[in-house]
């Protein structure tokens, strides 16, 4: 049951990351291949689903019913390290690296990095028109 539960996640991570693809990314984000933005987000919230639903899952089950104890030092001396790992390669461009996986994950983090750029600009320009429209405190300057 606990494994159906946590493949469930994964799955659903995946799906709403590639559903939001579609909403999130206007033609100007993603590059040539829209398919293939689209493909990397599958992929990329497939893998962090994995994570989510794999690591955090059963590791918040297991703190909130008090089961604390099954990780014993033995288990946590390989899973600490193994997390620690996973964690970077999602937060770096390693999966960017990966043979058949790496374009579509390089065309899905381009898309996301035009979108914030993007976004931030809005966000300056609009910052600049307030800044604008303000006018200047007078000088304290003592003659």
């Amino acid at each position: 049951m606990m494994l159906l539960a946590q493949g469930v996640t994964a799955v659903l991570w995946a799906l709403i990351v590639f559903a939001l693809s579609f909403v999130w990314f206007r033609p100007e984000h993603r590059g040539g291949k829209p398919w293939l933005t689209h493909l990397g987000a599958l992929i990329f919230g497939f893998l962090f689903g994995g994570f989510i639903g794999l690591v955090m899952v059963p590791l918040g089950q297991a703190v909130t019913e008090g089961r604390i104890e099954m990780y014993s030092a033995d288990y946590l001396k390989w899973y600490l390290p193994a997390l620690v790992v996973l964690i970077l390669m999602l937060r770096t461009d390693v999966t960017a690296r990966l043979p058949l996986l790496g374009a579509p994950i390089r065309a899905y983090r381009s898309a996301l990095l035009r979108r914030q750029i993007a976004q931030a600009e809005k966000r300056l320009a609009k910052m600049e028109a307030m800044r604008a429209g303000r006018t200047e405190p007078a000088s304290t300057e003592i003659a």
